[in-house]
């Protein structure tokens, strides 16, 4: 594995018609050299110069990057002396969008493949040498009305394909079975082509070649590239709302595989605050309310996951020096005195305030996902919520130091659209409530008709983290008051915390503050 690069230029020529071409070979064991020679018949016929060199010179290919304009290389050809492409993967992302051409062919394993996310996320290629039942057979799988296939000729199959690609990628072929042979990426001005053909099976030939770089040189092309370009920075950089939905309450266990987030309000892709370009890792977020919750989860591609940093065990600060994902939450809409939440990807949730929430994440085999289920009661007083309200809705990458958010402004603040939030869920009012000793005693008044039945619910925490709770069903008739006691054996020296809440079957409709008691009673003889 070669070492790391430092490249400030990546540009390719655009002087002439004529391409300058490198064609990366490998050396084997014995002596022999794959792909060293196959394409010198073709780039003469072309009169194209061609520069050759070995896999193990990537970095030299890298550092003179500005002298070619496109490179041509079996995905194989690192199988002998395997060298680690994500080193070089910005690099020569940056080739392909001022205007470079990357042919990688016979590419059929994952490692052949897989650096290509870190080129640019989403382009993701299930290549573990899959074999096609149509191998060897002539098989009549091009489109020839797209460019790049102009005058080619139905082809032999190859003997493997990978099994899928994603919707990031343009297949331009696929065999019989409907498996993916030839795939296309426009990025910025250039292109990058993936081919589980090979030259053993006579693909890519002079015409393709040839269709190629007329095409990525095509003035008609580049323009619509631009232009879409410049849609998406629009999209970018334009303020950012949401429609809040009502959504089925889903359970919160960090899958979010529920018809709940489909109904849900969903994100963009995320963006990088402050240049305003779409993250490396791609996220998305989904936000749906009901009577008595706010839900949101987040969708956390990585184009690494066995690197995801997961050591946060318990609520505190810890958690954001994980990969983890943040909201914040100001229903007033001024953005004054936001509430913010955070979770990491093992699930470890943390807040300023100490408040009653839940989260839960899940690692997967491309990322991890992250759920959150906040009581509307906790993001301040009912009255005092607007019809719109600020949302920030971030992630963060501690591999890189990347913070990406949904909206592209500092900090990161969009909209929540049109929430009606129903005071009537709310029925209790607090008359007082008091620690005396190990006893804490709550007056609650129900300030309208009708009578109210719950669970009174009460939380004792102490200091080394164990947690009891005592729960009671209670009833607080139409414009009465109740006065509820509750006795707590603490036990351990040492700061104890209570907390208490009512609740009803679709959730709570009131909790008190984190209540301390700093002086833990040991038990009577």
């Amino acid at each position: 594995m070669v070492g790391p690069l430092l490249l400030l230029s990546c540009l390719p020529s655009t002087a002439g018609e004529v391409p300058r071409v490198a064609v990366l070979y490998s050396s084997f064991p014995d002596g022999a050299c794959a792909h060293r020679d196959e394409y010198d018949g073709d780039l003469a016929r072309l009169g194209w110069p061609a520069g050759k060199l070995e896999n193990t010179e990537i970095v030299r290919l890298a550092q003179q990057i500005d002298d070619f304009d496109m490179v041509i290389c079996a995905a194989e050809w690192n199988t002998e002396h395997w060298q680690n492409l994500r080193t070089y993967a910005q690099p020569l992302r940056q080739f392909v969008r001022y205007g470079g051409v990357v042919l990688l062919t016979d590419a059929k394993a994952g490692r052949q493949v897989n650096w290509l996310r870190a080129m640019e996320p989403g382009l993701d290629v299930e290549a573990e040498s899959e074999s096609c039942p149509s191998a060897g057979r002539r098989s009549a799988w091009l489109d020839v009305r797209h460019p790049l296939l102009a005058g080619l000729t139905d082809l032999p199959t190859p003997a493997a394909h990978p099994a899928s690609v994603s919707g990031h990628w343009q297949v331009l072929a696929r065999c019989k079975e409907g498996r993916p042979i030839l795939m296309l990426r426009e990025i910025g001005d250039g292109l990058i082509v993936v081919t589980a053909a090979s030259r053993e099976s006579g693909f890519p030939d002079v015409t393709f070649l040839q269709n190629l770089w007329l095409w990525a040189r095509d003035a008609g092309r580049i323009d619509a590239v631009r232009q879409r370009e410049e849609t998406r920075y629009r999209t970018l950089t334009e303020a950012k709302a949401l429609d809040a939905r009502r959504i089925a309450p889903p359970v919160v266990d960090g899958i979010i595989e529920e018809e709940a987030w489909n109904q849900a309000a969903q994100t963009a892709q995320f963006v990088l605050p402050g240049n305003r370009a779409v993250a490396g890792q791609e996220t998305r977020a989904y936000v749906g309310l009901d009577d008595h919750w706010v839900y949101i989860a987040f969708r956390c591609s990585d184009n690494d996951p066995a690197g995801i940093l997961m050591h946060a065990t318990t609520g505190d600060q810890s958690v954001l020096e994980d990969d983890c994902v943040e909201v914040a939450l100001d229903p007033t809409g001024q953005r004054a005195n936001p509430l913010r939440f955070a979770v990491s990807v093992s699930g470890a949730a943390y807040d300023e305030s100490g408040a009653w929430w839940q989260a839960a994440s899940q690692v997967g085999p491309r990322g991890w996902t992250a759920e959150m289920r906040i009581p509307l009661l906790m993001l301040g007083e009912l009255k005092a919520f607007a019809p719109d309200w600020s949302i920030s809705l971030s992630r963060r990458y501690p591999r890189t130091g990347e913070v990406s958010t949904w909206a592209p402004g500092e900090p990161g603040w969009g909209v929540l659209r049109r929430v009606a939030v129903d005071p009537n869920r709310f029925p209790l009012r607090l008359n007082q409530i008091e620690l005396d000793g190990n006893r804490l005693s709550t007056s609650f008044a129900k300030p309208s008709y009708g009578d109210f039945h719950g669970r009174y619910i009460v939380e004792c925490t102490s200091p080394s983290g164990a947690m009891r709770q005592t729960s009671r069903e209670i009833t607080v008739g139409e414009f009465e008051s109740t006065l509820l006691e509750t006795d707590h054996r603490m036990d351990e020296p040492g700061t104890w915390l209570l907390r208490a809440r009512v609740e009803v079957d679709e959730g709570p409709v009131w909790f008190s503050e984190t209540m301390r008691h700093p002086n833990g009673q040991s038990p009577t003889p």
